[in-house]
């Protein structure tokens, strides 16, 4: 579970600078192999806009990228390869965040 200040930091931070948010999950090459997760709050959270564009975003609870493995996959010739191609995706998202929270 994200620690509150963490959480608040991070939907500012998404809120005041969406367009670089967006354009990390809507690349191609990070929705080809990566689905945004979480529990997310029925409205926009106390503090923020309720009109922000970004209200859909402000609502999750957590960041969470998944990326469905079949056992075929891990046991495949190429798992330390799609590894290393997954985790490259996911960099720029986790830069997102932990710039937000100041890490």
């Amino acid at each position: 579970m994200t620690e509150p200040k963490n959480l608040k930091a991070i939907r500012e931070a998404i809120s005041s600078d969406g367009e670089t948010f967006l354009k990390i999950l809507n690349k191609k090459s990070f929705k080809d192999v990566l689905e945004l997760q979480g529990t997310q709050l029925v409205k926009v959270p106390q503090g923020f806009d309720k009109e922000d564009p970004m209200g859909d975003y402000l609502k999750f609870k957590q960041f969470t990228v998944f990326h469905p493995l079949s056992d075929t996959e891990v046991l495949g010739k190429n798992f330390v390869k799609n590894t290393v191609t997954v985790l490259k995706e996911i960099y720029p998202f986790n830069k997102f965040l932990n710039d937000a929270i100041g890490r």
